[in-house]
């Protein structure tokens, strides 16, 4: 069996790594860069609130994906800070994990673990010449250009992603989020330590173009007095949206470009993993791919319900979201138990909104 990835990113390693330990099947790698890792570096989570079906994410690639993954850290504490409050929640709440070109980032993690696949660098690949050549083509590139070429493709958010490297004094295990409508607008910002030493800093932006993206972050600094050695990397643009299908005639579709990001946090490692491994799963068995990512695509769609509520809100909300989700008896009901949050309330949200539509908001 021929099979052909495009992009090695998480995705497309995920994949290719199913494919040859489960399924001893050896595909051909295509990949436009000279190297594995992303562009830039900056540091991820896997919250584990919002991946409740999954469990454990170390767990489940190691036990269900066969993958030895090592996180950065151990996430203990979230601190929220809105405009005028402050929570810090504690607990076993997930996973950082690197992301660039360092040795041990979560991509170069997986590749280290290939043993047969074939790696094509500086090799761009276009699916409509490799899908007359190949029993199957995997489409992992990171981006919904050929998606919007082939299948449905609806829009959900369009932010702008600004992310800087910061210098100073940071705790390893925590994570600090500001939300606060006047510098990122229907986003957020969040800060994740490398080290003790240095942090990156990412503001996601909604609805703003990408040369303004530079005006929001002077503000953000400003108004929360950052005075951490600052220094910028990057500026990109973050699609999410829905997809379908995920697969038409040979051609599959993975992580990004599935709609695989994350639409309410934007972060999409968890996804790209899950997708790849299903992909791989549906072709050595002759799965039902559709089938196989429901359970995905319907959490995905959950978090979308969340997005919409969190894009709506206002900062007096966000600060009394703050008192909210600190109540003990809620705190506990969140944080530390094992219901799935997003599933009941993401379905609840969904049901709210159709109710409010038919009775012209009167519910």
């Amino acid at each position: 069996m021929k099979v052909a990835i495009i992009g090695a990113g998480l995705s497309g390693l995920a994949c290719a790594h199913a494919l040859e330990t489960k399924y001893n099947i050896k595909p051909d790698i295509f990949e436009k860069n000279s190297y594995i890792g992303d562009s830039y570096n900056h540091v991820t989570a896997i919250l584990e609130v919002f991946h409740r079906p999954y469990g454990n994410c170390i767990d489940y690639f190691n036990n269900k994906l066969n993958l030895q993954i090592k996180p950065l850290n151990e996430l203990k504490k979230v601190i929220h800070i809105s405009p005028n409050n402050f929570k810090a929640i504690s607990g076993n709440l997930g996973y950082l994990f690197l992301r660039g070109r360092f040795e041990n980032s979560l991509k170069n993690q997986v590749y280290k673990q290939l043993k047969k696949s074939k790696i094509n660098f500086n090799t761009f690949a276009d699916y409509t010449t490799l899908k007359d050549k190949y029993d199957y083509v995997i489409i992992a590139d990171g981006s919904i250009n050929s998606t919007r070429q082939i299948c449905c493709y609806q829009e959900w958010l369009n932010p702008v992603v600004i992310g800087v490297t910061a210098y100073g004094k940071f705790k390893k295990d925590t994570l600090i989020v500001w939300l606060n409508k006047k510098y990122c607008n229907k986003g957020y910002v969040y800060l994740a330590p490398f080290d003790e030493k240095k942090a990156f800093i990412g503001l996601v932006i909604t609805d703003i173009k990408k040369h303004e993206a530079p005006e929001y972050l002077k503000l953000f600094l400003a108004m929360e007095n950052i005075n951490y050695t600052i220094e910028e990397e990057f500026t990109v643009m973050h699609k999410t949206g829905y997809v379908y299908p995920h697969k038409i005639n040979n051609i599959y579709l993975v992580g990004t470009a599935s709609g695989g990001i994350d639409p309410f946090l934007g972060f999409g490692q968890l996804n790209a993993f899950i997708t790849g491994a299903k992909a791989a799963k549906s072709i050595a068995l002759e799965k039902n791919y559709e089938n196989l990512l429901k359970k995905q695509i319907d959490h995905i769609t959950n978090l979308y319900e969340y997005r919409k509520l969190y894009d709506s809100a206002t900062n007096d909300s966000y600060d009394k979201l703050l008192n909210f989700i600190s109540i003990p008896g809620i705190k506990q009901f969140i944080y530390d138990s094992n219901i799935d949050v997003v599933k009941y309330s993401g379905n609840l949200l969904h049901y709210k909104r159709i109710l409010s539509k038919k009775t012209n908001g009167k519910i």
